[in-house]
């Protein structure tokens, strides 16, 4: 046999403990001196209920300020709605319900009804009506709100003691990971308010430390790939954009130098752009080679791994230094080959009214090929560096490097003179020579520049991400 729902909401005030209460099976009342108070009456089958206080000192009752009643069907269970301790009853978590909901001041009644779609706020009726399967929803949410913030609040409380204890005791304490999951969220929502838009809205918030483990976090959720792979994506294209502008800008500055001196204050300053110290470069080709050990990867995307400077012999055993040797993602070997902007890649041929390579770039593609032959027949001065470049390629593609030479820019392909009224033949006759060479790759500075930005032009970095 069922229970009866008025017996078990008129038993939950029995726990109270209260002087002159008075039960009968439709109500609670108050009696005192003669006056009747009514905490619940149930008519019709509708429950009304207030919320009382008593003040035991002055043997007072008092109706609460705020929400102090709710209507509700007779069917209606309150167990779980209404806590009753320490001779008191209140509507559980009712603060946050209030908060939620955002109730005006006025509202003093909670009507339970029938219909789950609407939640209605009334100012006028001062009454908000809510079926109890919506309020229990709203309820559960505050419950969750009140025990991670007060457990979040133990946390914090208990992290800047242990802060302090170190501090005036010495005494080190363990580190405990003492939050849930969501919780590091309510700092970074705040953090990125669309009111934060410049660098200062962001140092009113966080300090050298903040920042600091904020990088460190950064680069263990990485290492442990906690971060959505699409996000790693993006990213990365943004920092490579970025690194790639800062990397051109200075590569274009070395293009403006119209002398190979090293001595001019400009030269001076973009060298100590480079290298990142004073010392003075004696030339200008140091110069380029400089900037391409350090930004080379960041250049041509092809290689996984440059090597400056490794050391070798030809047959009559001299010694012989290629700029560079690279290896690209399909392990092939290239030689690397660094002059200047300043040097004419082609020279004029009056006889057949054409332009070929200039001695400078024959010498060039000459040098290019002898270092080619060098690694063709493993004439490594040392065996370590051989055991480099095989570790990072196959060694049978020693048998087969390629030579890249950088040279020239197109305002210097000639001599400036030659350059008026030959800029069409000057292009057709460069294009044609280096198509023609086999095995060797010529290039000018600014075209590796100008591929580089055309790559960052073709990457995206989206607003929501970065």
């Amino acid at each position: 046999m069922p229970r009866d729902k008025n017996k078990i909401t008129i038993d939950l005030f029995r726990q109270l403990g209260w002087p002159n209460l008075r039960f009968t099976k439709k109500s609670v009342i108050i009696y005192k001196k003669g006056e009747k108070i009514p905490i619940l009456l149930i008519e019709d089958n509708r429950c009304t209920l207030y919320f009382y206080w008593y003040d035991a000192i002055g043997n007072e009752f008092n109706l609460r300020g705020g929400i102090n009643c709710i209507k509700f069907d007779n069917s209606i269970d309150l167990n779980g709605i209404i806590n009753i301790n320490n001779r008191e009853y209140r509507l559980l978590f009712l603060r946050l319900i209030k908060r939620i909901l955002n109730l005006p001041r006025e509202i003093n009644t909670i009507e339970f009804t029938q219909n789950t779609n609407n939640i209605n706020i009334n100012k006028r009726s001062k009454v908000l009506k809510i079926s109890l399967e919506n309020y229990k929803k709203i309820m559960n949410e505050a419950s969750v709100i009140n025990k991670r913030t007060k457990s979040q609040w133990g946390s914090y409380e208990r992290y800047l003691i242990n802060i302090a204890l170190e501090k005036f005791t010495k005494r080190k304490i363990e580190r405990k990971t003492l939050i849930s999951p969501g919780d590091i969220n309510f700092v970074i929502q705040r953090l990125n308010l669309s009111t934060k838009k410049k660098k200062p809205d962001f140092d009113k918030y966080v300090n050298k430390s903040d920042i600091s483990s904020i990088e460190k976090l950064a680069t263990v959720f990485i290492k442990y790939e906690m971060f959505d792979k699409n996000f790693l994506h993006k990213l990365n294209d943004y920092f490579i954009k970025e690194n790639l502008k800062d990397i051109i800008g200075l590569g274009r500055e070395i293009l403006t130098l119209g002398s190979a001196s090293m001595n001019t204050n400009k030269a001076k300053e973009v060298a100590f752009k480079v290298t990142g110290n004073r010392r003075r470069l004696k030339q200008l080709e140091t110069l380029w080679q400089k900037y391409f050990e350090k930004y080379l990867l960041y250049l041509i995307f092809s290689y996984k791994g440059v090597f400056p400077k490794i050391k070798l012999t030809d047959i009559e055993g001299d010694k012989k230094y290629p700029d560079f040797i690279g290896i690209n993602h399909y392990n092939g070997i290239d030689i690397i080959e660094i002059k200047t902007h300043l040097k004419n890649a082609l020279v004029f041929d009056k006889s057949h009214k054409n332009f070929a390579f200039s001695s400078e770039l024959s010498k060039a593609v000459i040098q290019t090929m002898n270092y080619m032959d060098a690694v063709i027949h493993t004439n490594f001065k040392h065996h370590d560096d051989k055991e480099r470049i095989t570790n990072s390629s196959h060694e049978e593609n020693l048998n087969r490097p390629r030579g890249i030479i950088i040279i020239s820019s197109y305002d210097k392909l000639v001599k400036s003179y030659q350059m008026e009224n030959n800029r069409e033949t000057i292009i057709r006759d460069f294009t044609k020579l280096r198509n023609s060479m086999h095995n060797i790759e010529i290039l000018t500075f600014d075209e590796i520049l100008n591929i580089a930005h055309d790559y960052i032009q073709n990457i995206v970095c989206e607003d929501d991400v970065l």
